[in-house]
């Protein structure tokens, strides 16, 4: 059980432990409230864990970093689900809080804006009036999170933006699935199969083409998500079982295929 219910649900919850179960406490509240808890349950064999992932992330960073690989992995192959969700519109925020507070939801409860498309045009037209054509909202946003979690310094940030227009100094492809590559490496053909068969695993999780056997995943724009996902993809198409040490490691085609 994997548990944040409070109160007398946590006895609930413990009673649905098969002997030899688990509980694991990500709850707060009834642990700073020093609530009491009778041993009967586990007369069954059961383990109780009390699990404050800030401390885990300050004092076992490696570790949680490890399990948070497993677990991107699990979900990129379609083995686990996100949990459900519970939508209310923002007019009915109150509802939503009721809901809430009732504290009987499985899952997260999400509210969704209405968007204003002629508002969302007006607020355009003036950007593009006082700044003329620039990167979107998400593409900064991306920016920024690459800004803070680059280790260069100065750190060199390169982003694709749909919304650049081409010009003499930008060059942007107009296919919606693929973009050019955007490195100075020069362009080598693939050598053998196994090369082949990466070029083309490569491309289809970068959305880039054509991707050349010496070209760096980090400099075509891969991110720790587009990694997962090629672990995936490699290990179901090519039967490789590799880590993303190994990919980090490795982060050309011509590099990788050596390790197949």
């Amino acid at each position: 059980v994997l548990n944040a219910l409070a109160g007398e649900f946590i006895v609930a919850s413990l009673d649905l432990l098969k002997p030899f179960g688990r509980f694991l406490e990500i709850g707060k509240r009834d642990i700073y409230a020093d609530t009491k808890l009778g041993l009967y349950p586990f007369r069954n064999n059961l383990s109780y864990f009390g699990v404050d992932l800030g401390q885990f992330g300050s004092h076992r960073k490696e570790d949680m970093l490890h399990m948070f690989e497993n677990l991107m992995q699990r979900f990129a192959t379609g083995e686990l689900r996100p949990s459900p969700t519970k939508v209310f519109s923002l007019k009915d925020i109150g509802k939503g809080f009721e809901y809430m507070a009732r504290a009987q939801h499985i899952g997260k409860i999400v509210f969704t804006v209405d968007q204003n498309l002629e508002a969302a045009d007006t607020e355009l037209d003036r950007f593009h009036s006082r700044f003329g054509n620039g990167i979107t909202v998400p593409d900064g946003l991306e920016v920024f999170r690459r800004l803070v979690s680059s280790d260069e310094t100065p750190p060199c940030i390169m982003v694709v933006a749909d919304s650049l227009a081409a010009s003499d100094s930008t060059v942007r492809h107009q296919s919606s699935v693929t973009f050019t590559r955007p490195v100075d490496t020069l362009y080598r053909e693939p050598c053998d199969s196994n090369e082949e068969a990466l070029k083309q695993i490569w491309e289809k999780t970068l959305g880039v083409s054509p991707i050349g056997v010496d070209d760096d995943f980090f400099e075509l724009g891969g991110d720790s998500i587009n990694a997962i996902m090629l672990q995936a993809a490699a290990e179901q198409s090519l039967n490789l079982n590799l880590s993303l040490a190994s990919l980090f490691g490795n982060p050309t085609i011509a590099k990788m295929a050596k390790l197949l």
